[in-house]
């Protein structure tokens, strides 16, 4: 008789489940110790930052995670590696547009929402989710072939290492002890 920690459905809820919580965790843990380091200018800079952000991956996950997991799953066996390079070619083409739109204006952005701190930070968006569209595709892939226990690690490699470094730059981290 299989075991219950065996089960592949058991095991996939678990990682789900701690990849969902991890997230939370992490970006609580994140934000409180940004929010008691910033100033109101930076908070409210950081606040737009994640909003246009958020509003530029939210797009990309419309336009190709779904699509990637939708037919990846329902097209024969060997259309998948045309499906995975096709969902990799428009992440990549997603990709460069968005951030070179955003590079070109994130000065004209920073001056209507009257925030200086924006150029800085949009910019180094632009060239983080260019250096990050494989991370990217291989999450999507991973989702397609229902692979959790490999999201679940680079998610929380990813908002584990961001939280290390708010922590380790921050009012509690190394750089604050004062002699």
């Amino acid at each position: 008789m299989p075991r219950i920690k065996d089960n592949y459905w058991v095991k996939s809820g678990f990682y789900t489940i701690a990849q969902r919580l991890s997230i939370p965790v992490f970006g609580v843990g994140s934000f409180l110790i940004i929010i008691r380091s910033l100033t109101e200018a930076e908070m409210g800079a950081w606040v737009l930052f994640l909003s246009i952000v958020t509003a530029i991956e939210v797009a990309r996950n419309g336009l190709v995670k779904a699509a990637l997991v939708r037919y990846y799953n329902t097209d024969k066996f060997e259309q998948r590696t045309a499906v995975k390079s096709a969902a990799f070619f428009i992440n990549i083409v997603y990709t460069i547009l968005t951030s070179l739109s955003l590079f070109l204006a994130s000065e004209a952005i920073a001056t209507v929402l009257n925030s200086s701190f924006l150029t800085y930070m949009l910019q180094i968006y632009c060239l983080s989710s260019i250096l990050m569209i494989a991370f990217t595709h291989f999450e999507y892939v991973q989702q397609a072939n229902m692979q959790f226990k490999g999201i679940f690690y680079s998610y929380f490699t990813k908002q584990g290492s961001f939280f290390m470094i708010i922590f380790g730059s921050g009012e509690f981290g190394p750089c604050a002890v004062q002699v």
